[in-house]
């Protein structure tokens, strides 16, 4: 048996560059409250449905995607939002120059949803691309899932992201 000396990135054919988000002083810093944790946090029982984003790197909205459905399988609405709109806001408000280029930043996506919404995806599906489809349409109906509060979790301390797992059940996060 041969041994495959290519990397990851040879392997896949794709870049792997993801980033960490800058730091915004504005962010509200995330603090626990005071309480006792369990020793294991389960929930997959609870995730509505598994995103697979291809090839694409389209990361940024399927897995705020994720969370978003997440949040609202919690609150027992059965929606599923889009995470190519996510996706496309996220590149209109990330910290990078144009549009020319695979890729986003979580703080591009937090700040889409914050200021626009959500639509479902069955109006605006996975294949649909660019951001020339965020119409009249999708904004009136991404209101209905409105991006809320959130806070910049410190992953330094684990019993922070543990913590937070606990509050709220899932955290929106990126990794290198």
């Amino acid at each position: 048996e041969e041994s495959d000396e290519r990397n990851v990135e040879q392997k896949i054919g794709k870049t792997l560059d993801a980033f960490p988000d800058k730091i915004d002083l504005r962010d509200w810093v995330y603090r626990p409250t005071l309480q006792i944790l369990p020793d294991q946090i389960v929930n997959c029982a609870f995730v509505p449905e598994i995103l697979d984003q291809g090839a694409e790197g389209a990361c940024t909205g399927f897995a705020l995607a994720a969370v978003i459905n997440y949040l609202l399988g919690q609150r027992r609405l059965s929606r599923r939002v889009s995470p190519r709109m996510l996706y496309e806001l996220a590149r209109r408000y990330d910290e990078w120059p144009g549009e020319q280029y695979e890729g986003s930043s979580a703080r591009g996506a937090m700040k889409g949803w914050e200021r626009h919404g959500v639509c479902k995806r069955d109006l605006w599906p996975d294949d649909l691309r660019g951001p020339q489809h965020f119409d009249q349409q999708r904004a009136d109906q991404a209101v209905s899932t409105p991006g809320g509060t959130y806070y910049r979790v410190n992953f330094r301390e684990v019993r922070d992201l543990h913590a937070a797992i606990h509050e709220v059940g899932i955290v929106y996060v990126t990794l290198m």
